[in-house]
């Protein structure tokens, strides 16, 4: 995989190029150390929905990762957006409680159509290479698939 360098960025922050993975390629590797699968489920209308579902059924050795919890700071009513990126250091703790680390590689999946699953990739992970599972561009129903 190549890295993608950014001028600005130190290079501990910058990550690899993410890129898909199909659900037959993901349990080919179902067991590979190293492998950090993160459940991003979440409904703007039910913020309990990624959990319910994450405890009803998830890709075998997934964690969940809670948009309002884990991926969003406080909302500071007329100040931010209803999901403000989260402190450095809250994030942090969130990857280390996940496993993640420089060595890691990280599938995120949602159910569709992906947009929880980058709002997962997207703030960035400290050298992590990334993938993202999800229904973008994959045959419908993968994510059944992928369990």
């Amino acid at each position: 995989m190549s890295s993608l360098t950014i001028g600005f960025l130190p290079q501990e922050c910058v990550m690899s190029i993410a890129q898909l993975i199909s659900p037959e390629r993901l349990a080919m590797r179902q067991k590979t150390p190293g492998l950090v699968i993160l459940d991003c489920r979440f409904a703007l209308e039910d913020a309990d929905y990624g959990q319910r579902n994450y405890a009803q059924g998830h890709i075998e050795g997934a964690s969940f990762a809670d948009l309002k919890r884990d991926l969003s700071g406080p909302a500071i009513k007329g100040k931010t957006g209803r999901h403000p990126l989260p402190e450095p250091g809250a994030l942090l703790e969130s990857i280390q409680a996940w496993g993640i680390n420089a060595d890691s590689d990280v599938v995120l999946y949602d159910d569709g159509p992906g947009m929880f699953a980058a709002r997962a990739w997207w703030p960035g992970w400290a050298s992590a290479r990334v993938c993202t599972c999800s229904t973008v561009g994959l045959k419908p129903g993968t994510r059944r698939v992928c369990r």
